[in-house]
């Protein structure tokens, strides 16, 4: 009879797999470990990008721009994935706002078209159906009633 790691007696019996209980506990205990390692160096990489991105170092600098594509790509596929819903993020102030609006409808800045033809086809961007609307006392454009800015012509609603 032996000890396992947390000091139970056991008997050297495997597993169906073949393995002993005392080589399980080991192989997990190696996984935790590794996972605790790399989550570490992970969070170690993030402090660092975070206070470098702006200026990283040549060493860095290819790293650096690797992320900040990957960053631009991700977000990207966030805005397709929203406009699939007829909703799209504001760059400013992280309201969703439907996916034709000009302005925010929230901090009132202006909000630019996307192109998303290099991730899918252009032909592929849904069009948001309009919704049941106020009245904008600047333009006339109909607005949600939520809607604090006017889309079209940034007027306050």
């Amino acid at each position: 009879m032996a000890l396992n790691i947390l000091g139970n007696r056991t008997t050297t019996d495997t597993t169906s797999s073949g393995v002993t209980p005392v080589a399980m506990a080991a192989k997990n205990g190696h996984a935790a470990a590794i996972k605790e390692v790399n989550d570490a160096i992970m969070a170690l990489g993030m402090k660092y990008y975070n206070a470098n991105k702006d200026n990283a170092s040549a060493e860095f600098a290819a790293d650096v721009s690797a992320i900040k594509a990957a960053e631009a790509l991700e977000k990207l596929w966030g805005q397709y994935e929203l406009s699939l819903e007829g909703k799209r993020k504001c760059e400013k102030c992280g309201a969703i706002i439907t996916s034709d609006s000009i302005f925010c409808n929230k901090c009132g800045v202006k909000v630019e078209v996307i192109d998303f033809s290099s991730i899918v086809p252009k032909a592929a961007a849904p069009v948001a159906e309009p919704k049941k609307m106020r009245f904008c006392t600047g333009c006339g454009k109909q607005l949600p009633d939520d809607d604090v800015f006017c889309e079209s012509c940034g007027c306050k609603a």
